[in-house]
């Protein structure tokens, strides 16, 4: 079970102004950070994950062995406090890296781990969001950016006889803006 016990202040995945200088645009619009807020979500619902750094309590049950435990949440900042089957333990017991824990004593029945995951957004001092995972935001809000006012679905329309209209999929385009985030997805157990 994970638990959010500090949510994040934003999710937007890259800002205002990285957006308006790809558009060459002078003055922020409105429509914008709709844009933004909508493409960030729909990559954290594309990986599986959410990528703004947040503290989060998470419960893994029924593990006796001292085995590495693969925290749902990564990467991980730091580890804030640790329970054993009830009993607080000191949480400097715990080494990790940014994606797993590791504790010579095991973990018992239950542990719960209160840990910092995430990454710090653009906008912000300190930015460690991957710059790949950005540039697929700023593509999927150029893409919404120039689609705004047109049916996006019609390849070509010729009136010359009577009318024709050509329709594609951009399957293939979504497709080649969103592979950059492979590496970033959640697994998938089948």
């Amino acid at each position: 079970m994970l638990t959010i016990v500090t949510p994040a202040t934003s999710k937007a995945l890259t800002t205002v102004d990285a957006v308006r200088g790809e558009l060459g645009l002078d003055a922020a619009d409105g429509l914008l950070s709709e844009f933004i807020l909508r493409a960030s979500a729909m990559v954290e619902s594309l990986c599986g994950r959410s990528f703004a750094r947040e503290r989060v309590r998470e419960t893994i049950r029924a593990r006796l062995s001292g085995g590495p435990i693969l925290p749902r949440r990564w990467p991980v900042a730091a580890i804030v406090a640790l329970t054993i089957d009830g009993k607080a333990v000191d949480p400097v017991d715990v080494s990790f890296d940014e994606g797993t824990f590791e504790r010579a004593g095991g973990w018992g029945r239950e542990a719960v781990i209160t840990y910092d995951a995430g990454y710090v957004l653009p906008g912000s001092a300190g930015r460690t969001l991957p710059y790949d995972i950005e540039r697929v935001v700023v593509e999927l809000v150029k893409t919404d950016w120039h689609n705004r006012d047109r049916d996006t679905t019609i390849r070509s329309h010729d009136v010359d006889g009577v009318a024709s209209v050509t329709y594609f999929g951009s399957a293939a385009t979504f497709d080649i803006i969103t592979a950059p985030l492979a590496p970033y997805r959640l697994p998938v157990a089948l």
